[in-house]
């Protein structure tokens, strides 16, 4: 559950995804967290895999599972198997050890979209700032021009920024086998999202948000977490909002 917190403060930041500098006259945040146990989850308890790529292929599931239904309405019918792929590349088949954090370089950046891309069609830098651990992230929208920063697609009135922070457990070979670290966490995920936005030649105001996955058995552990963040757009018409997954666009900010 989340409600949204401006804050207008002045916020000293550097272009892309960059440490936030916070005046220490105001250091409230707000926070956004939703966990819960993914369903679509291996249903062995021990999460057991055999080589890298059962690994990778699990790590995709958990994540791709927990994105929600209007992220997951958008994707690329291809994306989650590119994901599962580079995520296998980037592991290598010598490592006894094998977790996301240790990949982020390649991560950072993934796209979800064929036609166009994230950077390319929001220019809003937003910044990102690992938390106290591994499922703690904060994350700040700076005032922007919705009509220039934003490529609005034709038809759009309104739209929200929105986030995911969803972890995985990490793996260590054991054997010939290898096992999760922590199988609690595999699929647990925070989200945020703000309230609906008008496309206007008028200045946003500016948004602090802490996503942070909280449990009851929560241990930052061996995990490994993934930060998306996204746009996405609706149309008003008779007076009801619709959406267009066509249009939205959204990237791994980060892993932690």
């Amino acid at each position: 559950m989340s409600n949204q917190l401006e804050l207008r403060s002045t916020f000293r930041f550097s272009e892309g995804v960059n440490t936030i500098s916070l005046p220490s006259e105001n250091r409230t945040f707000e926070t956004a967290f939703h966990a819960e146990k993914s369903k679509t989850v291996e249903s062995s308890p021990s999460l057991l895999k055999k080589n890298s790529f059962a690994v990778a292929t699990s790590i995709s599931q958990a994540f791709y599972s927990n994105l929600g239904s209007d992220a997951k309405s958008s994707i690329a019918s291809y994306s989650s198997k590119k994901f599962s792929s580079l995520v296998n590349k980037s592991f290598s088949s010598s490592k006894e050890f094998l977790s996301l954090k240790n990949i982020a370089d390649k991560l950072v950046g993934f796209d979800f979209q064929q036609d166009s891309s994230y950077q390319e069609e929001v220019k809003s830098k937003f910044c990102i700032k690992k938390g106290s651990h591994a499922g703690h992230v904060i994350l700040h929208i700076p005032a922007f021009v919705p009509q220039n920063d934003l490529n609005v697609p034709k038809g759009a009135t309104n739209f929200k920024v929105f986030a995911r922070l969803i972890s995985v457990s990490d793996f260590e070979k054991s054997g010939d086998d290898y096992h999760a670290l922590n199988r609690k966490q595999h699929g647990q995920f925070a989200d945020f999202e703000t309230t609906m936005q008008p496309v206007l030649r008028i200045t946003t105001q500016p948004i602090t948000s802490q996503l942070r996955i909280e449990n009851k058995e929560f241990s930052p552990a061996g995990m490994s977490s993934i930060f998306v963040v996204g746009v996405k757009y609706f149309s008003y018409k008779d007076k009801k909002f619709n959406n267009l997954p066509e249009s939205t666009k959204m990237c791994v900010m980060g892993v932690y």
